[in-house]
């Protein structure tokens, strides 16, 4: 399913799809012929086996072009659900590791992944993933459908300016009308010098805070650790990943005029501010940086005191990589910036 307001497609029948939306900094390029060589990908284990892989290409000031991409591969890929285990995390860091120095790959950026479900929405599971291996702002996930018969829906999922992520609906679905053996993409003839691949390490956005809505039930059936309960908030943790989930049905939040999370991450954070959709799909998910964390959800009601609920989660340290703090520190100062900016209109609102 699409989001609304999304801006359309490109019709020009040049033989590469061209895609762009509203929330998004970035146009997208793709060549139909690399389009359906990773289709061919995702159907090579069966058409109920997920498949995932690597997007290279070249990353301009507005543009993404994808021009080539490597297959993630797994050591025991048994069942249906796409994982990774332990071993197939350093698999992954190795190919990042080592895109630097294959002649194909080396002119190239990791621009994101790709993985194939039976719909067109994002898991758990791939969150964990995309936060851990591609954490840049303008690093994508392209998430393909498992089907061998007719044209396949497809659709890039991204990083809003504030962080979130529209799991369960995609910008701009497009659809991949055939399949090819999977095969190597080669990089152009005459590459425009780029910056080379560099390794994409553990946790690195640290204190940074990602909304997003939790994904198909389906796909919920990831292993998290469970967190406190306590008047209805709910904290889940997955690879240090914690999901925030409360009831965004309720009466209160139907009723409020602003919503705040508030966590105590070994140091009190800004305060956030937590949009409508959000507020009313019912989570958010933040990437701890210490063993305790403490959330607080403030609801404000008009003319009527604010409902306040909180939980706090306990669980083992996170690893975070020292060369990527730096990036860390500049992501959290952005969204302290966004949240402010957010706390100034909602107070002009009041005041009006």
């Amino acid at each position: 399913m699409s989001q609304p307001g999304s801006s359309a497609l490109s019709k020009r029948e040049t033989g590469t799809l061209h895609w762009s939306a509203p929330q998004f900094p970035y146009s997208i390029e793709c060549p139909h012929s690399v389009l359906e060589q990773m289709r061919g990908h995702s159907l090579s284990g069966g058409n109920h086996s997920e498949e995932a892989g690597v997007l290279f290409g070249r990353r301009g000031e507005q543009l993404l072009r994808i021009l080539a991409w490597r297959p993630i591969s797994r050591r025991n890929p048994g069942g249906s659900r796409f994982s990774l285990s332990n071993e197939d995390r350093q698999d992954l860091d190795r190919l990042l590791e080592d895109a630097a120095s294959d002649p194909e790959l080396q002119v190239l950026h990791p621009l994101g992944w790709f993985v194939s479900h039976p719909m067109v929405c994002m898991s758990g599971d791939d969150v964990a993933l995309y936060h851990r291996f591609f954490p840049e702002r303008w690093q994508v996930t392209l998430v393909l459908e498992q089907t061998a018969e007719g044209p396949a829906r497809a659709g890039f999922f991204f990083r809003e300016q504030n962080g979130a992520i529209h799991l369960d609906a995609t910008a701009n679905e497009f659809a991949i009308a055939g399949a090819r053996a999977a095969q190597r993409a080669s990089a152009p003839a005459k590459p425009e010098p780029v910056q080379a691949s560099r390794r994409l390490l553990w946790s690195a956005a640290g204190m940074a805070v990602l909304f997003c809505l939790l994904g198909a039930a389906a796909f919920l059936s990831w292993t998290r650790s469970p967190g406190n309960q306590s008047n209805g908030l709910q904290i889940h943790d997955d690879a240090g990943v914690l999901t925030v989930s409360w009831d965004g049905r309720s009466a209160e939040i139907a009723k409020s005029s602003s919503v705040m999370v508030l966590i105590n991450d070994g140091t009190p954070l800004d305060p956030i501010a937590v949009d409508s959709m959000t507020a009313q799909r019912g989570s958010l998910t933040y990437r701890r940086r210490s063993q305790q964390v403490n959330v607080k959800l403030v609801i404000h009601r008009p003319g009527k005191s604010d409902v306040e609920k909180t939980a706090s989660f306990s669980g083992p340290p996170v690893l975070i990589a020292e060369p990527e703090l730096e990036a860390a520190q500049k992501e959290t100062s952005d969204l302290r910036e966004e949240s402010a900016k957010l706390r100034e209109q909602h107070n002009g609102r009041k005041k009006k």
